[in-house]
């Protein structure tokens, strides 16, 4: 994901821990951060990863015996900035 330098420091004001800071700390934070940005370019790049994880409820056969389950391993993939 790219982001601008606001548009990154509007994101980061949703965050608790930005939000839990008084508004004075807050704003020379985000003034600091969006510095930094625009002195790197004016762009911040993060890759963005999702993960999915399935399972399948392991059933249990006569006696209590589980069955064998298909369990699907975990998937990742990874936005980068061409997808976004």
């Amino acid at each position: 994901m790219v982001y601008s330098a606001r548009g990154y420091t509007d994101l980061l004001q949703t965050h608790q821990d930005h939000i839990l800071l008084g508004s004075s700390q807050r704003a020379a934070l985000m003034s600091e951060i969006e510095r930094a940005i625009e002195s790197d370019g004016g762009r911040l790049e993060l890759p963005l990863t999702t993960y999915l994880c399935l399972a399948r409820r392991c059933e249990r056969g006569a006696g209590g015996t589980p069955h064998r389950s298909l369990v699907t391993p975990a998937t990742a993939h990874t936005a980068s900035s061409t997808e976004a």
